[in-house]
């Protein structure tokens, strides 16, 4: 079974040479097992915001950003300060929100 799942990997890895994964804040722990073997190669990109998860009822679990830390330690952080999707008051709003979570 191990040979055959070797196999499978490889055949991936070949066919996918980078990886990128949106809103990775609703990633659940099989999920991310699935990444590190897909992505051992380390061409691999991140997108999420662990303010933003809302899947925690479907296993999503925001811890896997430290995960993601740890597993790919070469890792380069671009944080986008800037919103250019919401008004003002909405961000306020949002701020207002997220500065309670204990987390």
């Amino acid at each position: 079974m191990a040979k055959v799942r070797d196999t499978v990997s490889e055949e991936c890895q070949e066919s996918w040479k980078a990886i990128v994964i949106d809103e990775f804040q609703d990633t659940s722990a099989m999920q991310y097992s699935l990444l590190r073997i897909l992505a051992s190669h380390n061409h691999i990109t991140i997108v999420g915001d662990d303010d933003q998860s809302i899947f925690s009822f479907n296993g999503a679990d925001s811890s896997g950003f430290d995960s993601f830390c740890k597993d790919f330690s070469n890792y380069k952080e671009i944080r986008l300060n800037k919103n250019y999707r919401s008004t003002r008051y909405i961000v306020e709003a949002a701020s207002s929100v997220i500065k309670n979570n204990k987390k």
